[in-house]
């Protein structure tokens, strides 16, 4: 009599059960190597979003400290000539751009809050879409990083700005040669009572060997630069407390009456041939005497 046929039951679970326990295997350890490579990729992209934001704050604090250098300046002071458009920029520590990368950038920062509110204004909307000589983009949002910083880049837009209309309104007024070096560009400002923050900077380290050291400006026009003028600008601030101490009218609550002492010196220089276009207006001796008493006291 035929044996009964009979299944191994047992042989065959065993069977299906290494088989699930290889794919749950196989499985996990592709999972787990999906979720290494995920963590390895999150691990790259937070190291180098902690990069860029302390490169940010970095860039930002030496912004707001004035201890940033203006390394892209160097390249402008090797051209032979500048242009109104690149030397007023470059005189207030901006990099010259054009109007359509003004227009690009503009449409880059348009959701920028920091933007929006600058140049809600309007009055210094170019200066916003500037940037500075040490690389500080004006345009950029920087309110993830420091508090009210709307208010920081208001300031000095507003005031970077306000010198930007004077400087080009003091330019249109006078005749210049059709192709001026950097070099007259520096010593005409400097006759206004305007050098540029980096001017010491560029001197220092021979950047200006080749542009300053050649000006040629007009024989009535101002020939001062450097340490020359800062000898001036110490002279004249030493004048201006020595008159203070002998008449009591120039000093107001203790203090050394800038104002009164340069509108009366402007008295006296008056009758002088040509005397604003020679940096000898109440507002240019002015600057140069607060330049002075600042000399002084370092």
């Amino acid at each position: 009599m035929e044996q009964p046929f009979k299944v191994d039951t047992s042989a065959v679970v065993a069977k299906k059960r290494d088989e699930l326990l290889a794919e749950f295997e196989r499985v996990t350890r592709l999972e787990q190597e999906r979720r290494a490579r995920k963590q390895e990729h999150l691990d790259l992209r937070l190291k180098y979003l902690e990069q860029r934001i302390s490169k940010r704050v970095e860039e930002v604090e030496r912004f707001l400290n004035g201890t940033d250098e203006p390394e892209l300046l160097a390249k402008w002071l090797l051209l032979d000539s500048w242009t109104r458009d690149q030397a007023i920029p470059l005189i207030l520590g901006l990099e010259p751009c054009s109007e359509q990368t003004r227009v690009a950038r503009r449409k880059a920062s348009s959701a920028s809050a920091s933007t929006q509110m600058i140049t809600e204004a309007g009055e210094f909307l170019d200066i916003g879409l500037f940037r500075t000589l040490s690389g500080f983009s004006l345009w950029s949002d920087y309110s993830d990083l420091i508090p009210s910083p709307v208010t920081r880049l208001k300031e000095y837009c507003w005031e970077t700005n306000h010198y930007y209309d004077l400087l080009n309104e003091l330019w249109d007024s006078g005749e210049h040669p059709e192709r001026p070096s950097p070099s007259y560009f520096l010593a005409w400002a400097s006759g206004k009572g305007i050098e540029p923050s980096w001017f010491n900077w560029a001197s220092e380290k021979g950047m200006l060997a080749g542009s300053a050291d050649r000006a040629d400006l007009p024989s009535d026009g101002p020939k001062l630069l450097g340490r020359e003028k800062a000898t001036l600008q110490k002279q004249l601030a030493a004048l201006a407390l020595l008159l203070s101490e002998k008449a009591g009218k120039y000093q107001r609550g203790g203090k050394l009456n800038v104002k009164q002492v340069a509108d009366s010196i402007e008295e006296v220089i008056a009758a002088l041939p040509n005397a604003d276009d020679n940096g000898l207006s109440s507002s240019s001796i002015r600057a140069n005497i607060k330049s002075g008493l600042d000399l002084l006291t370092k």
